[in-house]
């Protein structure tokens, strides 16, 4: 290990600039230490308190001071003259670089988890969710920085004396709850809780072999006999029953060896028999109130309705309604079996290893891009409070209408397994089944249908799962982990037991901002900034800004604010508290021990499909179409909403919208295939099930272009703000200076709207709706749980559209489903055991000459010239020269002589993420074609660039003829950006001019980052001649890798382009 002791007079500055220095500069002087140091780290360590911890909500935005009200009064004053009034911040805090150096890898404890995991390991005082060794601490050397010695501090003057470390972060233990409540609600979570902190695996209710097999895990894979596969193949590949048997039947008609072939039902016991899934049928109330469960499971009649359980059926009890859960310890452990599943399942800890390197660099810069690297992971994972050889969850429940026009309501949840790739994690192979609740009534006691899951998590996590490795050949004790619990905003109070929208205080992230309703009113709205003449009883506190959030509760916080609100004596005191606690009930969650799961409230993510994708896409458009109430009690008057762009005109006429409806339906032959769903004319379609994805391409993607011009007087520029904070909420990967200027665009569009749109009135309050509070809370939700995508509700949309599909028994559809959600897991489990039964076909042909691998990641797809070709345009055929002379040299003409001057054109090209970027060659004259996928995202020396496709081919740069060759693409580049759309924009609007064959350039297909869709509209700017026709950038939000492919699959018909296959005709 290098040593690190300093130079006489020599000190080592971790400050930002020094940091960023080579490493032989980071000694400074004495004089400029402390000059550093005294600012910076040195009072850092004086008064650790002062300094935010990472994933705070200080470290995004520093503290701002309040609004006064002479500052709000000027800013309506000058609304209509100036854009919104600049916010004053205060000093940036500083934490890139500060000890970065001294970060180790925490030891773990081992397999059978009897260390003490906090042994020898002290926290930073300014990275309290990190760790740093201590004295005679084994360290390790990472990412080539110098190691730390075995006590290695920043010297410090004798002035200033370093404190010593605060003392190791015990493990977190359960917090007391309490035990008995007046309120019936209360009371009836409690006794659940307490029976899931005491829960075993032998009270789940499973059958003996499965129980055998979660304690001790089967160490071989059975192997088939050709009858046994035979069957299992025609079952995989006919999921009905009469179909399997009529293909059985067929089979042994014409094969008379097969007549002892399994019958359905044979089959369908060996599969559990080889997986260990099967489900677990509950009693339930026939009104779906509530699950016989817990301490109700031998409860003859409904707590709520005192309907009767059972009935009589030739003299045994039959229940009247059963439901099906679907346990996730069978299913993981079937993950686990076969060397494929296990390096699967191994993923987690391979990434880890990598990511300790990246906390070395500077903070700003440092990229978040997996839950991984959320500090709600990775401060659980240094502790040990997550092992390597643990698995972690996510839960995420959502209702289901299965029937449009029939009463068909149901409640889904499923798992998703954390420890997977991210681009795996998501889809449906790798999707864990939870339960399936029958409806079509609302349960009333929802909790009761998610205690057998919980409970078995819990009892899992007391007990182990014994787990044996494929890969490693290694047979080990797992304990669960569950990272997030995710609810729409609907399911959500069932769930974290917060009180819903519309309440007093109802931010999910219990940061305690209370909301403002109207006179005479019960639903509050967030307002940040106080109504002109607002004096309603307990919600008329000062303006707050909106950047300024508090932090969010701690646990203990938590559980005080749950022991108030379970001593309430009576229904109205209860009330009371519930509204100035924003509590309803306690969270079942507590049942899992904490050690097992996330703190309360950070288990609970917010939820950007619906808040973002949904809810303030639907909110803002109605509010420019002047479609919101309008609260003419109050004094409000719709003559003037002077902003509403897209309402009707004085004579009734709806001239913009109508426009802005053309725009949307003629973009759609510009926006890419892989795009998904297109957007239809809002005009037509708006109001008639328009898709969450169908608003995030329209509102966040052509939106910006189309209403230049249209929204006036700053409005443009205001509505921008949110979008640039929308599209960084929807990223999959993001820095920290990202992150804050995101958070600072998504505030000042806040302020903006209350401003400018609301103008402090009190009949416009509900122009404040919860979700543009929630968006406040992106960027630190984006610190804390890593990628917004990656713990919002698509996938669980996606598995329930999927088994929707399915249904085949319109007549007891939640029976029917139920099934089918049976049959996916046991499928999932069987194909992880068993990779050779799988079937689907490969992401891209395998069919010899129809591809080409050009390496990481990238392949040539057909269509493609059958032969190379000396027929190239004489302006192409110079851009390819100049290019092979800048890359091969002196040798470009003997390279060129090599190929026979010739090139083999290839048509399409599939990218690392999932896309598929097409080209000119066949694109262009080809008949039925109706999107455009030709045009990419591509990196520079200078930065991004976009260009169209003319073809791909490859070329060799190199005389030596085993050197491999180099795979390009001819590209047309557009023109330089529209400086005045980008910068009034935010960044939002990249619009540039089509240069066509002028700007010719060949680019190395590894330079390719994403498809994008390039949308042309007429645009007058200051650097246009007049009204020109610029073509601005439309990128699929989430696209820098393929987690959401799978998710958001385009059902259209006539949009699926047929990837796979062309034409026989194209083939040649």
């Amino acid at each position: 290990m290098a040593n690190l002791d300093p130079p006489a007079d020599r000190y080592y500055c971790f400050c930002s600039p020094c940091y960023n220095k080579p490493k032989d500069r980071r000694w400074i002087g004495k004089t400029a230490w402390y000059g550093h140091a005294t600012g910076r780290l040195a009072q850092a360590r004086a008064n650790p308190a002062s300094v935010p911890p990472v994933g705070s909500r200080e470290a995004i935005v520093p503290h701002i001071p309040r609004l006064t009200r002479k500052r709000r009064l000027e800013a309506d004053a000058a609304a209509r003259t100036q854009p919104a009034p600049k916010r004053f911040r205060g000093p940036q805090p500083v934490l890139a670089g500060v000890d970065r150096v001294q970060l180790a890898v925490a030891a773990h404890r081992p397999k059978d988890g009897a260390m003490d995991l906090n042994q020898g390991v002290a926290h930073h005082p300014m990275y309290p969710t990190l760790r740093h060794p201590v004295q005679n601490q084994k360290t390790y050397n990472l990412g080539g920085s110098p190691g730390p010695s075995d006590d290695f501090r920043t010297p410090v003057p004798d002035a200033q004396p370093v404190p010593p470390p605060p003392p190791p972060l015990p493990h977190r233990v359960d917090l007391d709850v309490p035990t008995t409540s007046e309120i019936a609600k209360i009371q009836y979570t409690l006794d659940l809780i307490r029976c899931a902190r005491s829960a075993t695996l032998a009270d789940s209710g499973l059958p003996a072999d499965v129980l055998a097999r979660l304690r001790n895990a089967p160490v071989d894979i059975p192997e088939f006999t050709d009858m046994e596969l035979h069957a299992i193949d025609l079952w995989l590949s006919n999921p009905g029953r009469k179909q399997y048997e009529k293909n059985r039947l067929t089979a042994i008609r014409a094969h008379s060896g097969d007549a002892e072939l399994f019958t359905y039902h044979a089959v369908k016991k060996k599969v559990a028999e080889l997986t260990g899934i099967v489900p677990l049928v509950l009693d339930m109330c026939p009104k779906s109130c509530m699950a016989f469960v817990g301490p109700w499971k031998d409860e003859k009649q409904c707590l709520f309705c005192d309907h009767e359980r059972w009935y009589q059926k030739g003299g045994k009890d039959v229940a009247y309604k059963q439901w099906s859960t679907f346990l996730p310890g069978p299913q993981v452990q079937a993950r686990w079996r076969s060397p494929e599943g296990a390096h699967d399942m191994l993923h987690r800890e391979r990434v880890m290893r990598e990511f300790l390197d990246e906390l070395l660099g500077p903070e700003d810069s440092r990229r978040i891009s997996d839950l991984y690297h959320g500090t709600n992971f990775y401060r659980h994972y240094q502790n040990g409070e997550i092992a390597p050889d643990d698995f972690v969850l996510i839960y995420s429940m959502d209702g289901a209408q299965l029937y449009e026009h029939k009463a068909s309501h149901c409640w889904i949840y499923i798992w998703i397994l954390v420890d997977v790739a991210p681009d795996r994690r998501y889809k449906c192979p790798y999707i864990l089944p939870g339960a399936i609740v029958p409806g079509p009534n609302k349960p009333e006691f929802p909790d009761s249908f998610n205690y057998p899951g919980f409970a078995h998590l819990a009892a899992l996590a007391r007990e182990g799962l014994s787990i044996y490795d494929g890969l490693n050949k290694r047979l080990f004790r797992s304990h669960p982990y569950l990272l997030l619990a995710e609810t729409d905003a609907v399911g959500a109070p069932e769930v974290t037991g917060f009180c819903p929208h519309g309440s007093k205080k109802a931010c999910r992230r219990r940061c305690g901002r209370a909301g403002r309703h109207k006179p005479n009113l019960g639903h509050y709205y967030a307002a940040d900034l106080r109504p002109d003449h607002y004096n309603e009883v307990g919600c008329s506190h000062p303006d707050l800004e909106p950047s300024e959030l508090s932090p969010a509760q701690t646990e203990e916080q938590y559980l005080d604010d749950i022991r108030k609100l379970s001593a309430a004596s009576d229904t109205a005191e209860y009330n009371a508290l519930r509204l100035e606690l924003g509590l309803v009930k306690p969270s079942l969650i507590l049942g899992i021990p904490r050690a097992h799961r996330s703190d309360i409230p950070d288990i609970f993510p917010g939820d950007i499909m619906h808040a973002l994708g949904l809810n303030i896409t639907e909110h803002s458009i109605k509010m420019y179409r002047a479609l919101l109430p309008c609260d003419e009690k109050l004094g409000d008057k719709k003559s003037t909403w002077t902003w509403a762009d897209l309402a009707k005109d004085e004579e009734g006429g709806e001239e913009a919208w109508f426009e802005q409806s053309d725009f949307v339906a003629g973009a759609r032959e510009h926006i890419p295939g892989g795009f998904g769903r297109v957007p239809r004319p809002p005009r037509h379609k708006i109001n008639s099930g328009y898709k969450c994805e169908e608003w995030m391409t329209w509102f966040y993607g052509l939106l910006p272009g189309f209403s230049y011009g249209v929204f006036k007087d700053g409005r443009w520029e205001h509505f921008c703000k949110l979008v640039a904070g929308a599209q960084v909420a929807f990223q999959v990967g993001a820095t920290i200076a990202q992150l804050k200027k995101s958070h600072s665009n998504t505030a000042d569009w806040k302020w903006g709207l209350e401003v400018d749109f609301a103008k402090l009135k009190i009949s416009r309050l509900h122009f404040m709706p919860q979700c543009t509070h929630a968006v406040l809370h992106d960027a630190d939700d984006y610190i804390r749980n890593g990628p917004l995508i990656a713990s919002s509700q698509f996938p669980i949309e996606r598995y329930i559209g999927m088994l929707g599909d399915e249904i085949q028994q319109p007549s007891n559809p939640f029976g029917n489903i139920a099934k089918r959600a049976l049959r996916f897991a046991q499928v999932n489990a069987l194909l992880a055991m068993y990779p050779a039964l799988d079937r689907r076909p490969p992401p891209v042909s395998s069919r010899p000459g129809m591809t080409a691998s050009t390496g990481n990641g990238f392949i040539l797809l057909h269509p493609r010239d059958n032969r190379p070709s000396q027929h190239i345009e004489d302006l192409e055929q110079t851009t390819i020269l100049e290019w092979l002379e800048s890359v091969a040299g002196d040798d470009w003409e003997r390279c060129w002589e090599d190929s026979f001057r010739a090139i083999q054109k290839w048509s399409r090209c599939y990218l690392p993420n999932g896309q598929i970027a097409r080209s000119r060659m066949r694109e262009v004259g080809r008949q039925g074609l109706t999107r455009r996928s030709r045009n990419v995202k591509y990196v520079t020396d200078t930065g991004l660039a976009f260009g169209e496709v003319y073809y791909y081919f490859s070329l060799p740069v190199s005389t030596d003829r085993h050197a491999k060759r180099r795979t390009v693409a001819l590209v047309s580049r557009y023109g330089d950006p529209d400086p005045t759309l980008l910068e009034k924009s935010s960044g939002v609007l990249w619009a540039a001019r089509h240069l066509g064959e002028a700007a010719l350039t060949v680019i190395d297909v590894k330079y390719i980052c994403s498809v994008v869709g390039m949308i042309p509209h007429d645009f007058q700017t200051p650097h246009t001649q007049g009204v020109e026709t610029l073509w601005f950038v439309l990128e699929k939000l989430g696209t820098e890798v393929g987690w959401v492919r799978d998710l958001d699959e385009d059902k259209d018909a006539e949009d699926n382009d047929d990837d796979e296959e062309e034409d026989d005709d194209d083939e040649d």
